[in-house]
């Protein structure tokens, strides 16, 4: 089984419509059965998990990539400051949520565009704000009762934009991709609560640039192992002090594994993978 299982995954690597058939619509439509199905404990963990090996295996990659340049460091010192800012004084819970509800579908939105092999133009970039739009209003929607109608408009503004786009002919997979995460997002999860809207976002931005940077190098026989073997040792690594925290309740792996702090993880992650040389196009 699991040497029939390979070799379906290299068949649909080596395709090129097969694999953005599964990437964009088969990937997605796992996760949202999964993250619409599953016990809300179950979904919870997945993304802590999954979403925190993304986020730590990120910095391996960003150091690999020479990413971590004098602006990534003067970024990352100002995000630890006002993280211990944050603590510092009772702001409480919302002010993260707001900014994770907008930084991580941002960040998510932009590496579609990229992940798709497409350039951040300005019309796109427009697409990409919508998206953001249209997640965060829902996101926020009971967190920020006071501000439903300007949800209410910004959702609408979205659709509007959408069918916009689409009826111009010129969209691009990307935005289409955007599009389709965009609708499921409000039907399926409409109402489902912050804990799994921002999970359904992990899973999918975590599935995709998994499947997306394993296809990527997997024409370099020494890459593709060096990648495949580091996915499975973060996952296994980051699963293990999870259950460590769950079952002994270690007080400083809180740091990584409760959901306050994963969103603070989320939006520093969003911060320093954005990269100022993507810049918006005409």
């Amino acid at each position: 089984m699991t040497t029939q299982t390979l070799r379906l995954a290299g068949a649909i690597f080596e395709n090129e419509r097969l694999f953005w058939l599964f990437r964009d619509y088969g990937i997605l439509a796992l996760t949202f059965v999964a993250a619409y199905t599953l016990p809300l404990p179950w979904i919870v963990a997945s993304y802590i998990v999954l979403g925190q090996a993304h986020f730590l295996m990120s910095f391996l990659y960003q150091w690999r990539g020479g990413q971590m340049n004098p602006r990534y460091l003067f970024l990352a010192i100002m995000l630890i400051a006002g993280t211990v800012v944050y603590f510092s004084f009772d702001f409480g819970f919302t002010p993260i949520l707001v900014l994770t509800a907008v930084a991580f579908p941002f960040h998510v939105a932009v590496d579609e565009i990229f992940l798709h092999h497409e350039k951040l133009t300005r019309v796109r970039f427009i697409t990409a704000l919508a998206f953001v739009a249209l997640t965060a209003s829902l996101i926020l929607w009971q967190i920020l009762p006071l501000l439903q109608p300007l949800f209410v408009t910004l959702i609408i503004c979205s659709a509007l934009w959408m069918v916009v786009r689409m009826l111009t002919g010129m969209v691009s997979k990307g935005e289409q991709y955007l599009f389709v995460v965009g609708v499921l997002f409000a039907i399926v999860f409409g109402a489902a609560g912050i804990a799994v809207q921002l999970g359904a976002l992990i899973l999918i931005h975590v599935f995709n640039w998994a499947v997306g940077y394993g296809r990527r190098v997997r024409q370099n026989p020494i890459v593709r192992r060096r990648y495949w073997l580091e996915m499975l040792l973060f996952n296994v690594a980051v699963l293990a002090l999870f259950l460590l925290f769950v079952i002994f309740e270690f007080e400083l792996l809180q740091l990584l594994f409760i959901p306050l702090y994963l969103d603070i993880w989320a939006t520093i992650h969003a911060v320093l993978s954005f990269r100022p040389g993507r810049a918006v196009t005409a």
